[in-house]
């Protein structure tokens, strides 16, 4: 599977409220149980960048993590 579609699989499994079970090998659980509450107060947003340069790897993903709000926070809209 391509990184990128690894990456979004990582993003929309996280959105679910689930750990992946690769993450599960690698983390104890109390680790497991803070991303789990982590992931219960925030979404993923996977943006997918592309670059110019002509090299191997020709795009970069950026990864955000943001708060479940219903009503957005106008001051960071209103200019």
């Amino acid at each position: 599977m391509p990184p990128f579609l690894v990456i979004e699989r990582i993003a929309s499994v996280l959105n679910k409220g689930n750990v992946p079970s690769e993450f599960s090998s690698l983390l104890d659980k109390p680790s497991i149980m803070t991303l789990e509450n982590l992931m219960s107060r925030r979404n993923v947003k996977v943006f997918h960048l592309v670059e110019s340069i002509d090299r191997k790897q020709n795009s970069i993903a950026r990864v955000k993590f943001v708060p479940n709000d219903i009503i957005p926070a106008f001051g960071a809209y209103m200019h």
